[in-house]
């Protein structure tokens, strides 16, 4: 790969990682065309070693100031410029902004201890020509303080050196040599064009024994893979008074060292300013991969929050819970209480009268209800319940099945006392065993609610026949019958329908159905006001938990990757500046 192709590579993956990592103060450069590039000719030696002459007559004519003294203080730029017209004079300040001003400000300038660079843009001519720039620069052993760091400053900026050496110096300078030995001159020694400067202020022969000796001193500071330098003798002066042959062999000596390699010394620059711009940009990826620390601080302040909220919201669910438990069953035990009170109303009431204490009963149960359930929650909207139609039609129908065979075994049972009065024992043992059967069914049945209608029918059948006949029919129970007593078991049969069951087994039903009717209905108020908002929190927030957990895992391998990816481009920052 060329030169020029390995560029248009290294810029184009230095512009990728600029572009990951938001270094965007590195585009300038990057983006750069190739062709803005020029190859930078330095001219350099003492002070008064005629590098401004010698540039004036590349340039055809005196556009810098020069004399015998320390002259230039600044670094000029000359470059051409296809749309310049005529000369065109600019001083840039230490900010680097260039401003247009006068020839005469322009050498002024050059001359004064002003911190700047001056540009001299003209129209092509010569070996001045796009793509070429010629720099002139301070004396390296200039007399005023800081002209000399001004040159050595602009060394790495250079890709070539034209070294001047003034003919009445009659060898190369302790200055000079020193300047040559410098490691910055060493490493580009095959770009310096040596050149005998004022060669018209001596005989021919002269200059060329100079040439000669200059040469083999040069030989001794530069490397030993350079063969001994070609001096080139220039008469610079004679040039801009018209002499034709005073830079010819300048001339052609330039253009092979830089004008024909000119491509070459850009794409040179280029690798290097790439090179540079690799190094700055692997210090940029180093710091900040030295700033890459991962901290759960977010992650795990997420995960507090959730769990305390959890926890908080698990308590209140239970704390709820166990609220409306405890009401229920106080709840269940007021409506049994309620219903308890009404089981004797309902045991003595006529069949035909049931149905208004069975209003009366509801009433009491809803006022009951409603009670508790605004105590409870008092802003629940809750209607009161009707009893239970299926129970509420088996009580009444226990109820008046039990009226009427209860009536029925009274009748039996007082056919027993007759019969023992006037038949004997034999025969009102079968009588009551008749009554036995018929009260036995009135139990089962019926509820107990009718309890005072038999005690009733038993005192009335006691009227009708013990009052006369009682004593006797006892003594002769006592004579016929010894182990069986019809009466007793008469009394038994009754006791038993007196016992009955069925009206307070029914009413804890219909209480505790109420009860649940209402509880439900509660149950469902608090689940879309309480219980169920509750749970949406809770499954909000353990999805919110499972979704911090993945986020950070993602996060965790983003990370990962992005300190490989680092890895991997400063590994590739390192093979482009050991390229440059």
């Amino acid at each position: 790969m060329d030169i020029a192709a390995s560029n248009a590579d290294r810029t184009r993956r230095l512009s990728a990682i600029v572009d990951t990592y938001h270094l965007d103060s590195f585009k300038t450069l990057l983006d750069a065309p190739p062709e803005t590039f020029q190859a930078r000719i330095g001219f350099v030696g003492e002070f008064s070693s005629g590098k401004s002459t010698l540039i004036n007559a590349i340039l055809g004519e005196s556009l810098l100031p020069s004399r015998s003294t320390p002259t230039t203080a600044n670094v000029i730029q000359i470059e051409a410029n296809l749309n310049a017209g005529s000369a065109e004079y600019y001083a840039a300040g230490p900010d680097g902004e260039a401003q247009g001003i006068s020839a005469a400000d322009f050498a002024a300038f050059a001359c004064s201890d002003s911190q700047g660079t001056l540009r001299l843009r003209l129209p092509p001519r010569g070996l001045l020509q796009p793509g070429i720039q010629l720099i002139d620069s301070p004396g390296i052993n200039a007399l005023v303080a800081g002209h000399a760091e001004v040159t050595v400053a602009q060394l790495s900026l250079l890709d070539g050196l034209v070294v001047c050496l003034h003919c009445e110096m009659g060898t190369v300078p302790a200055n000079v040599l020193a300047f040559l030995k410098r490691e910055e001159i060493q490493g580009i020694a095959h770009k310096l064009l040596f050149v005998l400067t004022a060669a018209d202020q001596k005989a021919p022969a002269s200059v060329a024994r100079v040439a000669d000796s200059m040469a083999d001193a040069l030989l001794r500071v530069l490397p030993e893979s350079m063969p001994r330098p070609n001096i080139v003798i220039t008469r610079a002066l004679g040039a801009l008074n018209g002499e034709a042959d005073g830079m010819a062999d300048f001339d052609k000596m330039f253009n092979t060292f830089f004008v024909a390699r000119a491509s070459l010394l850009r794409e040179e620059r280029r690798a290097l300013q790439l090179g540079h711009c690799a190094e700055l940009i692997r210090a940029a990826l180093q710091s900040y991969k030295a700033s890459m620390v991962y901290t759960d601080d977010e992650f795990q302040q997420k995960l507090d929050d959730g769990q305390a909220q959890l926890s908080e919201l698990r308590q209140e669910k239970i704390a709820q819970e166990r609220r409306l438990e405890d009401w229920h069953q106080t709840f269940r035990l007021e409506l049994q209480r309620t219903a308890d009170r009404f089981a004797p109303v309902l045991g003595n009431a006529d069949a035909d009268k049931l149905e208004p204490v069975f209003a009366q009963l509801q009433a009491a149960l809803e006022d009951v209800a409603l009670t508790h359930i605004r105590r409870y929650v008092p802003e629940a909207d809750i209607q009161g319940k009707e009893l239970p139609s299926a129970l509420k039609t088996a009580l009444a129908s226990a109820l008046q099945a039990h009226a009427k065979y209860v009536e029925h075994g009274v009748t039996a049972a007082t056919m027993v006392a007759v019969t023992l009065a006037t038949s004997g024992a034999g025969a009102g043992v079968v009588a009551a065993e008749a009554a036995g059967t018929a009260t036995a069914a009135a139990q089962t049945t019926a509820a107990t609610v009718a309890k005072g209608a038999a005690k009733a029918a038993v005192a009335k059948a006691g009227e009708v026949a013990a009052k006369s006949m009682l004593k006797q029919v006892f003594a002769q129970m006592a004579t016929t019958m010894k182990d069986v007593n019809p009466l007793e078991m008469v009394g038994n049969v009754v006791r038993n329908v007196w016992n009955g069951n069925e009206a307070r087994e029914m009413l804890p039903q219909l209480s505790a159905r109420l009860a649940d009717a209402y509880h439900a209905d509660i149950v469902r108020h608090l689940d879309e006001t309480c219980f169920q908002p509750l749970e949406d929190q809770l499954v909000a927030i353990e999805q919110g938990m499972i979704e911090a957990r993945k986020a950070r895992s993602a996060s965790l391998d983003a990370f990962a990757r992005q300190r490989d990816q680092i890895t991997r481009d400063l590994r590739a920052l390192d093979e482009m500046v050991a390229q440059a």
